[in-house]
């Protein structure tokens, strides 16, 4: 009997043993399956098959209402999940500069600004459908720069300008332009990429 109730002890203990390593094994497959599910993502390869103007894309975008914005040599491309509303030099009645766009950013009053190779900055009013030269909004600063490289509007809607002699802080509620000066340095700067860290810290990467 006590021979007995001792097996019987440990045969409650393996199967007690047993059961946690089937629960263990068993949530470790289902936290697997759910890790490869997310992990598991479709692509959509979009092509000028699909209605882009160029498949040389220099920047990509999403304004504020979701829309995508892609920066090509050949066109200024406004996607809405669906089709394609593209802006080139001359198109419709706007009157874009040039065709070839190199960078973005979304400023105050959800005006789109577009850096050019050689025509400078211009502003997208995508609710009036006009478009401005930056000479045209800006009745103090004077931008000399035509060819704009990186372009960051900051927390402070503050649009910051990247440009081949360096840096340009526009403030939009001064209308103001500071220049940062970087001819002194050792190598020159020519490509920028200009982000605000989560501490509104502003961080200028040269490449």
């Amino acid at each position: 009997m006590i021979i007995s109730h001792i097996i019987l002890k440990i045969s409650s203990k393996i199967l007690k043993f047993s059961v946690r390593v089937m629960l263990v094994l068993f949530m470790s497959l289902h936290f697997f399956d759910a890790a490869c599910s997310v992990n598991s993502i479709d692509f959509l390869r979009i092509t000028s098959n699909r209605g882009l103007s160029s498949e040389e894309i220099r920047n990509i975008f999403q304004d504020k209402e979701g829309y995508m914005w892609f920066l090509t040599p050949d066109g200024l491309n406004k996607y809405d999940g669906y089709t394609f509303k593209i802006y080139k030099k001359n198109s419709g009645d706007i009157g874009f500069p040039t065709s070839a766009f190199e960078c973005v950013c979304e400023g105050p009053e959800q005006r789109i600004w577009l850096g050019t190779a050689e025509q400078g900055l211009v502003i997208f009013d995508t609710y009036a459908n006009e478009l401005r030269r930056f000479e045209d909004i800006s009745k103090k600063a004077a931008l000399p720069e035509k060819s704009i490289r990186s372009l960051l509007c900051d927390r402070a809607n503050n649009i910051w300008i990247g440009t081949e002699n360096g840096l340009y802080l526009y403030n939009t509620l001064e209308d103001s332009l500071q220049y940062y000066n970087l001819v002194n340095l050792e190598n020159p700067l020519p490509e920028w990429c200009i982000i605000e860290d989560i501490v509104g810290m502003i961080r200028a990467i040269s490449g």
